[in-house]
């Protein structure tokens, strides 16, 4: 709602609730999910996938988030590189609203074993929603190899993969867990703001 909106609502006489969070994500968004996903996989079950909807009414947003993610990994190839190149491709051109951020936490709770793939996925993914939270547990576990994609990110064309290069590297980051490598060596985050620093893209 607009400030000018706003005002007229308090000189009315009632006040203007904003909708939740957690509400980004429900039935429509499930729907968009299943049908790109379909799209790319024909074998995918949507009937399966898409009942995952009903059960997100009492959860707040992370946990919407996270249901989500999960039913793909139950609907998906159990193969996790096939199952996250068909979500590679369905993101492809972007995602309506928060549709894609479970494609994102799906690589965080299923891919931690698969960092070669992953970090690829996560590249291509953040076009469609920023992969910021998703790259943290490979920072703890594969800190090495997570931090050479890192550096060849900061150089790429896309401003939303450098974005993902500088914002996933804070050591603090709001509803992000602590990555204890960047909390024990602040200097990694630094090294890579400075290099973006007169980054031309205000993200």
């Amino acid at each position: 709602m607009s400030e000018r909106s706003a005002g007229a609502a308090r000189v009315l006489g009632f006040a203007f609730v904003p909708e939740p969070l957690k509400n980004r994500l429900a039935g429509p968004e499930v729907d968009h999910i299943a049908e790109r996903v379909q799209a790319v996989y024909p074998g995918f079950d949507r009937s399966r996938f898409g009942s995952i909807a009903s059960a997100l009414e009492g959860l707040e947003l992370k946990d919407r988030i996270a249901a989500v993610a999960d039913r793909l990994h139950q609907t998906l190839p159990a193969a996790y590189p096939e199952a996250v190149s068909i979500l590679i491709k369905a993101a492809e051109g972007g995602m309506d609203g928060f549709a894609a951020w479970p494609l994102c936490t799906f690589v965080e709770r299923h891919g931690v074993a698969y960092p070669t793939e992953s970090l690829e996925a996560m590249e291509s993914l953040t076009r469609s929603w920023s992969c910021e939270f998703a790259i943290r547990p490979f920072l703890d576990h594969h800190l090495d190899q997570t931090m050479a994609a890192i550096d060849r990110w900061i150089d790429s064309d896309d401003a939303d993969v450098r974005r993902l290069a500088s914002e996933g590297t804070r050591p603090r980051l709001p509803w992000g867990p602590r990555v204890r490598a960047l909390s024990d060596d602040p200097q990694i985050g630094l090294g890579v703001l400075e290099r973006l620093r007169r980054d031309p893209s205000e993200m």
